[in-house]
């Protein structure tokens, strides 16, 4: 690298970087880039990729696979019958899976569902919606995977938005759902909590069973709905052959309509080819993941997200059992990891929060939990402050645990995972704290210009498509040629094109909305959603800094900030917090004016938030993505309120409005 580009990467990495990092340091990362490489660096992302030194040969020039994603998925499934696939209750093999899909994908046939039409899906995760869903796939359908939380108005909004001909849900769901489908060409399949469900979810819930029973009664008196016996009556009992109900493979064929968390919003659809899975699973299956004899997956993840599936799909190519939990929740979680017995965990910040806090308050007790079994903790869908990284990886390994949190980041338009998580493969020097992780395999991703202060993208200024150097933060964006880039949003054409913007060299680039910086050796770091900058009296200030401070305070449970407009300085933070159970008035006091202090101190006044507001909980999804849209409408009502715009001389005002919550 040419002593000008270093120097100013150096300087690049005093502005921005998240970790403390001297000139020496910084020369090794780009001597030892260079040594793999075998070439000189520009200092340009989009030139350089420089994290193709963590891949073999093999890897970067690999081809994939082209079939559909259940029909790959069956032939692994096929070549070990005997192997565990779901765990769930009880255990499902291999064998039993592949015999089940059949089962599903011939009674889906024989209920009039054919190539190209839609199911829409709103249930748990449960072994019988992954039957259907691969069915649904083999057979040339297209699902539509949705909250399963949602709402009859929102769930019939979708029937209608995508002309489905299939609704698969819960048989409790009937109440509610009654009358859904009137004036619609689609079907309700009810399955039933008794029948289909895990054993561990029956024996659990007397009254839901009792519950059950009556609604699979009202179910078979409906014309509209049908139960799931009701359903493959026609088809368990007979020889089904896989050749006599699958449809061959057309390439660009839309396999699945996601959804977007939603969190800035409604959800959009978001279409999904056979080929952008096949890609994401295969490019991680390259990548040599770190694995070892007995692995296990604990998978909480809810199972409209993108998320889920690949981790399903990944799970039955490298045959590695999966565990479900219809019944998950932040609650139950460290008691479900510790039941579980899985090596391989996939949380999210909340939930470790959970378990560091389990182990300390063993730890004081004189006990030590035994987490030796566990060997991988995959964290997403947030930011991982840093301080959460460094507690985690020292709890973990005080309990016998070699893993350290593997930071990982993604987008349900990439598939899922759209980096390899901080640390989860092999090759050496993979992991740096503080990162999100390394790109995929020979990707095409570059870090693009964002102006901050306006909160806004000039694609066609000056110099623009060359991208950005190692360490300059911008937004994160992939090539819309990386096959495991979404199509489109279904029927969208406008935020289609917000999403996957043109640049006037040509290329197509999938801008995420996030903002980050890359280093020497290709680890990515995120600084938070653009969404999540505020731009307060010109000076760009971030929600993700503010939340890390708070949540850093042992008297807070949940946090979330968010912008709101402000006539005198354009924009201005708003806190929703939650405080922990137990927590008198005076303990809240106290601890907020700890977080005024922080703020102002790790940051500047400018970041401590205009208005407080306290919650009994922070609204999220099920992905544990804070709801922003419920949020902006408290925040509307919340300035109605008096607020004292922060000064740093005006301490005692500062206190006064920290003491208002």
């Amino acid at each position: 690298m040419k002593n000008e580009t270093l120097a100013r990467i150096v300087e690049n990495a005093n502005n921005n970087s998240v970790i403390d990092l001297t000139k020496a340091e910084i020369e090794e990362m780009v001597r030892r880039t260079e040594a793999k490489l075998g070439r000189e660096l520009t200092g340009l992302i989009k030139i350089d990729k420089p994290f193709n030194q963590f891949y073999t040969k093999e890897a970067l020039k690999a081809e994939y696979p082209k079939g559909k994603i259940a029909s790959i998925t069956m032939d692994y499934l096929k070549s070990n019958p005997s192997g565990v696939a779901i765990e769930c209750g009880e255990t499902i093999t291999r064998g039993e899976l592949y015999n089940n899909v059949l089962i599903a994908a011939d009674a889906l046939k024989q209920n009039g569902i054919k190539k190209g039409d839609i199911i829409t899906i709103c249930s748990p995760s449960t072994p019988e919606l992954v039957y259907y869903f691969l069915a649904a796939n083999l057979i040339g359908a297209i699902t539509r995977p949705i909250d399963p939380i949602s709402s009859k108005e929102t769930t019939r909004a979708n029937l209608e938005a995508t002309n489905s001909k299939l609704l698969i849900t819960v048989d409790l769901n009937y109440k509610s759902f009654k009358g859904i489908t009137d004036g619609l060409d689609c079907k309700v399949l009810g399955l039933s909590l008794n029948d289909t469900f895990p054993k561990k979810f029956n024996v659990k819930n007397t009254g839901l069973k009792v519950l059950s029973s009556l609604s699979t009664k009202f179910i078979e008196n409906d014309k509209d709905w049908i139960t799931h016996k009701e359903f493959i009556s026609q088809s368990v009992s007979k020889e089904i052959k896989r050749e006599d109900i699958e449809e061959p493979y057309e390439e660009g064929d839309i396999y699945s309509i996601y959804s977007s968390s939603g969190t800035s919003g409604m959800p959009k659809g978001i279409s999904s080819t056979d080929y952008s899975m096949v890609v994401s699973v295969f490019k991680q299956v390259n990548a040599n993941y770190r694995r070892k004899k007995g692995d296990k997956i604990f998978n909480p993840m809810p199972s409209y997200s993108t998320y889920f599936w690949n981790d399903i799909f990944y799970a039955f190519i490298s045959d590695i059992p999966v565990v479900l939990f219809p019944e998950f929740t932040v609650e139950n979680s460290v008691k479900e990891i510790r039941e579980s017995g899985c090596s391989i965990i996939l949380l999210g910040p909340i939930i470790l929060e959970r378990i560091n806090e389990y182990i300390e308050k063993e730890m004081k007790k004189g006990r030590k939990p035994d987490f030796s079994n566990i060997s991988h903790i995959f964290s997403g869908g947030d930011i991982l402050r840093l301080s959460l990284e460094k507690r985690s990886n020292k709890n973990m390994a005080l309990c016998g645990s070699d893993s350290i949190v593997e930071n990982g980041y993604g987008t349900s338009e990439s598939e899922g995972p759209a980096l390899i998580p901080n640390g989860a493969i092999t090759a050496e020097d993979s992991y740096h704290i503080g990162s999100i992780g390394v790109p995929f395999p020979n990707s095409d991703i570059a870090i693009f210009q964002y102006n901050a202060e306006e909160n806004s993208r000039d694609i066609d200024a000056e110099g623009y498509d060359r991208g950005l150097e190692y360490y300059e933060i911008g937004e994160i964006c992939l090539n819309s040629t990386n096959p495991e880039i979404f199509v489109e949003y279904y029927n969208d054409p406008e935020a289609t094109e917000e999403a996957k913007i043109a640049h006037r060299d040509g290329t197509i680039w999938y801008h995420t909305g996030d903002l980050g910086y890359m280093d020497p050796a290709g680890h990515v770091f995120c600084s938070g959603r653009k969404t999540g900058m505020i731009v307060r009296s010109g000076h760009k200030i971030w929600a993700s800094k503010i939340n890390s401070t708070v949540r850093a305070n042992d008297k807070v449970e949940d946090c979330e900030t968010i912008g709101v407009s402000d006539s005198r300085e354009q924009e201005v933070p708003i806190l929703f917090i939650v405080f922990k159970k137990g927590v008198s008035e005076e303990e809240k006091s106290i601890a907020l004016n700890d977080i005024r202090i922080s703020l102002q101190k790790e940051y500047d006044a400018l970041h401590i938030p205009k208005y407080i507001k306290e919650m009994e909980e922070i609204p999220r999804n099920l992905l544990l993505k804070a709801k922003l849209k419920e949020l902006k409408a408290l925040a509307e009502a919340e300035k109605e309120k008096t607020a004292i715009a922060p000064k740093e001389t005006r301490i005692q005002s500062l206190l006064k409005r920290f003491k208002r919550v």
